[in-house]
């Protein structure tokens, strides 16, 4: 081979590694810009999304406040099942009572059992 074909060889490989470069270089480039945009992007949501997330953290005490108000109820709400439970055993008492009584006073007392 000739010192000219040897020179356009080399001119050619060197065109193409700068070709190469190149490409890489800007694979390079649009991956880093890909990059800075998907984290500004990232930052951009996060910051939309706080007022969001403080709502949604206010009213999961607010719900948290309401559970323990329905919890009260429901404790108050046994209590006083168990009260009827008792003021009917007690009404029925009397009742058999004043029953008992009509029998020996022969007095009758209009009153009725509880259910």
């Amino acid at each position: 081979m000739t010192q000219q074909e040897l020179d356009a060889i080399r001119g050619v490989m060197r065109e193409e590694i700068r070709t190469a470069v190149r490409e890489e270089t800007r694979a390079i480039m649009r991956e880093e810009i890909r990059t800075a945009v998907q984290e500004e992007t990232r930052a951009i949501v996060k910051e939309e999304l706080k007022p969001i997330h403080e709502r949604l953290d206010n009213m999961q005490g607010q719900i948290n406040g309401m559970q323990d108000q329905i919890n009260d109820i429901k404790d108050q709400l046994d209590e006083m099942q168990e009260d009827t439970q008792i003021t009917r055993g007690a009404v029925n008492a009397l009742c058999e009572w004043a029953d008992h009584v009509a029998v020996v006073t022969a007095v009758t007392f209009p009153v009725k059992k509880a259910e």
